[in-house]
């Protein structure tokens, strides 16, 4: 079985492809998700372990690609984040005890808006997409209204502070200190 591992942290490439080696598979090694589509478009593999977060392109971006291409492969996604205390002004996320505090005092959120604010947490600065966030918290499955993440974030800004999500018009949303 040909594997390929698509990524960027190489010390986990590098331990990913001893471990299959070591079980026998033949092992291929890219960095970023282009690389992944340029060696997939030349050479079949069975399996394809795609990071989550990659410059370039990321993982989602990439798996997008890979079925739209359809490229006939099984794709596992593969995620390192392990972030224990993430944090933004005062606003702090503990993903232990899945507790927000804002200002010393402990904030209630549905599941959904816990993930949202974790992943605006997870990529301060920069600006996702509704596609973005639908993928990564409601799923890459999901068939339902795009609007559910404005009414999500709505809700989500009442209680974290209106001010703390940014509308990037056309664009997305985006957790910055530059408002």
């Amino acid at each position: 079985m040909h594997i390929l591992i698509v990524e960027d942290d190489l010390d986990m490439q590098k331990i990913l492809k001893l471990y299959l080696q070591k079980e026998g598979f033949i092992v291929s090694t890219v960095s970023n998700g282009q690389d992944a589509i340029d060696f997939l478009s030349e050479t079949q593999v069975h399996l394809v372990i795609l990071d989550w977060m990659m410059p370039v392109k990321d993982g989602i971006q990439t798996c997008r690609e890979i079925r739209l291409l359809k490229i006939p492969v099984k794709i596992l996604m593969l995620t390192a984040k392990g972030e224990k205390l993430l944090s933004f002004q005062d606003i702090r996320l503990n993903s232990d005890t899945m507790e927000v505090m804002k200002q010393g005092e402990r904030i209630l959120l549905t599941k959904t808006e816990y993930e949202l604010l974790k992943c605006f947490l997870s990529n301060q600065n920069q600006v996702l997409s509704r596609e973005f966030l639908l993928d990564h918290i409601w799923g890459m499955d999901y068939e339902g209204d795009i609007r559910t993440v404005d009414t999500t974030i709505r809700r989500l800004r009442m209680k974290i502070g209106e001010s703390m999500i940014q509308t990037r018009i056309g664009l997305g949303y985006t957790m910055t200190s530059d408002h």
